[in-house]
């Protein structure tokens, strides 16, 4: 996923902890997951041009690692469920008016609750209009290995059968 946001920020800053570990919570709070799953692999800067204007910007680029049974509650869920819950829960939170509902205010409380002054100032300056966030691609599908083996015996199960020679028993009746 991309997101990209419209600050002064530089990279060597958002590369701090302060900076990153509340935009892990902050995605991993929107999205379901936990900060753990959501793995920041690169940030860069880019400009962004608005009509006439040209503004410098963060491109975060990040995975998020999410497993449908840990998302949604139901049992019958798949992956096209899960991306739409991700990629939807995303969006709300970047559409959001509400105070404390929207992206930057979720984002700039985290970094507060952690203590975090600077980062939270710096997030706090944000508009909802200074983020985009790009269409989900999925990378990987992994699905659990069985958690069991077959549930029935064959008819046809060869047996064994052990046979001690009575060769055995007289070597221990000599020694004996």
């Amino acid at each position: 996923v991309e997101t990209t946001l419209k600050s002064d920020l530089t990279v060597e800053q958002f590369g701090r902890d302060e900076y990153k570990i509340p935009f892990r919570k902050t995605i991993g709070s929107i999205v379901g997951v936990e900060a753990k799953d959501v793995s920041i692999l690169s940030v860069s800067r880019v400009t962004v041009a608005r009509r006439r204007l040209t503004e410098n910007a963060l491109q975060i680029v990040y995975d998020i690692t999410a497993m449908v049974t840990e998302v949604l509650d139901d049992d019958e869920a798949t992956i096209d469920d899960l991306l739409t819950s991700i990629q939807t829960n995303l969006d709300d939170a970047l559409a959001s008016t509400a105070p404390n509902e929207n992206f930057v205010d979720i984002l700039a409380d985290t970094a507060s609750s952690l203590g975090y002054t600077a980062a939270a100032t710096a997030f706090d300056l944000l508009e909802a209009a200074d983020v985009t966030i790009s269409e989900l691609e999925v990378l990987a599908v992994n699905t659990p290995e069985p958690t069991h083996g077959p549930t029935k015996t064959p008819d046809d199960f060869p047996l064994l059968e052990v046979v001690i020679p009575l060769s055995v028993f007289g070597f221990f009746t000599l020694i004996g």
